[in-house]
């Protein structure tokens, strides 16, 4: 949402938005708890965590709405593969907060965006590992087959509670069915995020069998994401802009030719 949305949210629209910050943010220090409880191998997961926070910093905005998308996602999943879901959602709560402050959101989109990417990666997380029924994948690697299933699962949960969320607040903002909202500018991204988990899991298996160092393969496929994606969206705003151009030609068209007749009557 941008700064002019949220200033004009609706009362129930600002309680939508505290409501998914008050189960967001207690379960971001939720995870951060656990982390420093359990320990983390520290070169792996900052080198990770670096290439999500980095990678968000090539976010690109969604044409005609308040909100933007980055390929930071498949770290993100990565993160979660290998050292469990309070390490991804703690990875993009920091990356929100970051985003918060280089946008200059107000305090309401800083602590929506930190409680729907929160409880996002969390929840989405925590269904791979039950379906999975294994645990981080950073010591042992599970069979990739027996992963497939439980990783599309995790990506349909992840998009979902991520796109729904804040196509909810889009909603409240823009006095549109949330529904609506979602199906025109949310709906068509998710083979993006089907992508990013299996480059996630790709990557994953080269950890295993190469080396750490094998995330520099990622890189070139990261660069061609975002140009790809940066121009698709670069068309999709020039195919918007000549579409209402012709709107505003029709429309003076038509007031031309009712003047004309109404001189002529």
């Amino acid at each position: 949402m941008s700064s002019t949305a949220a200033r004009s949210l609706s009362r129930a629209g600002r309680l939508y938005i505290y409501a998914v910050a008050a189960f967001g943010v207690p379960l971001g220090a939720y995870c951060g708890l656990t982390l420093f409880r359990d320990g983390l191998p520290a070169k792996e997961f900052l080198v990770l965590a670096a290439l999500t926070l980095v990678s968000s910093r090539f976010s690109i905005k969604i044409p005609s709405v308040s909100s933007r998308i980055s390929p930071s996602e498949m770290f993100t999943f990565t993160n979660v593969l290998l050292f469990g879901p309070e390490a991804g959602a703690i990875t993009l709560a920091i990356d929100s907060l970051l985003l918060s402050w280089r946008y200059r959101m107000s305090p309401a989109q800083t602590l929506f965006n930190f409680g729907n990417l929160t409880l996002s990666v969390w929840i989405s997380g925590k269904l791979f590992f039950l379906a999975a029924g294994v645990p981080p994948l950073l010591t042992e690697m599970a069979p990739s087959s027996g992963l497939m299933l439980p990783l599309a699962l995790l990506t349909a949960s992840y998009f979902l509670v991520n796109s729904g969320l804040t196509a909810t607040a889009i909603a409240f903002a823009t006095k549109r069915p949330a529904w609506i909202v979602w199906r025109e500018n949310f709906m068509w991204l998710s083979p993006g995020y089907a992508g990013g988990a299996c480059i996630a899991l790709l990557l994953v298996v080269a950890l295993h069998q190469v080396h750490f160092t094998a995330l520099a393969l990622i890189v070139p496929l990261l660069l061609i994401f975002y140009a790809t994606l940066r121009t698709s969206f670069g068309r999709v705003e020039d195919q918007k802009g000549h579409v209402a151009a012709l709107n505003r030609l029709y429309l003076s068209t038509v007031e031309t030719l009712a003047t004309a007749i109404d001189a002529t009557s």
